[in-house]
C-alpha cells in the first residue's frame, strides 16, 4: 500500500528540502563565542583603564642596559597593547597553517577517491 504525503517521514521524501542542520550543544556557537569574547574583552578592557588610571606617578623603565622614565599609565598600556598584537599575530600564524593542514588533507583525500 502506497504511503500518503501525510505518512511521509518530514524531509525524507518531501519536495522541501530540511534546512535544520544537527547542532552538538556540546560545541558553542559562532554567537556566543563571540559574545563570550566581547564581554571578557570589555571587563579586561575596562580593568586596564582602571589599573592605569590609577598608576599615573612616573616611574624609571631599565632593560637591556636601556633607562626611560614613563608615567606608569603608559607602560601598562602600552605593555596591553604589544601583548594583544603579538597574541593576533600568533593566532593568525596557526590559523594559516591550520587552514594548509586542511587543504592538503581535502587534496590528499580527492586524490585518493580519484585514484580508486
Amino acid at each position: 500500500m502506497p504511503m500518503s504525503e501525510d505518512d511521509q517521514p518530514a524531509g525524507e521524501w518531501s519536495d522541501e528540502p530540511d534546512f535544520e542542520t544537527p547542532h552538538d550543544p556540546s560545541v558553542p556557537s559562532l554567537v556566543s563565542r563571540i559574545r563570550w569574547g566581547l564581554i571578557t574583552f570589555i571587563i579586561l578592557a575596562v580593568a586596564v583603564i582602571i589599573l592605569a588610571g590609577q598608576n599615573t606617578q612616573e616611574v624609571e623603565l631599565r632593560a637591556l642596559g636601556w633607562t626611560a622614565r614613563a608615567p606608569l599609565a603608559v607602560i601598562i598600556l602600552t605593555t596591553v597593547l604589544v601583548t594583544v598584537i603579538l597574541d593576533e599575530l600568533v593566532g593568525l600564524i596557526l590559523r594559516s597553517r591550520r587552514h594548509k593542514r586542511h587543504a592538503e588533507r581535502t587534496e590528499l583525500e580527492r586524490l585518493r577517491r580519484e585514484s580508486s
